[in-house]
């Protein structure tokens, strides 16, 4: 079940034009949204996830390696701006350029 803001990031992908996934299984972790067209995973970071980086960094790893699924990680309360900045989307947020 998606938090809040989960649900805020998913709304701003969809009005950027792209389909995801929600908990997407992969390599026994789930990703908490996934977009296949870009082959990238979105995990959004509460305060709980700075202890743990390190975990974090070798189940990203574990699944770049496998599954060449690129992770971003986006802090809780993110601008949209930011979100669509680490995923490589600018400068307008609709694939098909619209406003």
């Amino acid at each position: 079940m998606m938090n809040p803001f989960q649900r805020t990031v998913a709304g701003w992908l969809t009005e950027a034009g792209f389909q995801w996934v929600e908990e997407f299984p992969v390599c026994g972790y789930a990703i908490d949204l996934y977009i296949p067209e870009l082959r990238t995973g979105i995990e959004i970071d509460g305060p709980h996830h700075n202890l743990r980086r390190a975990k974090d960094a070798a189940r990203e790893e574990i699944i770049a390696t496998s599954e060449s699924i690129h992770i971003v990680r986006v802090p809780v309360g993110a601008k949209k701006w930011e979100v669509m900045e680490a995923l490589g989307i600018r400068p307008h947020w609709r694939k098909d350029g619209g406003p």
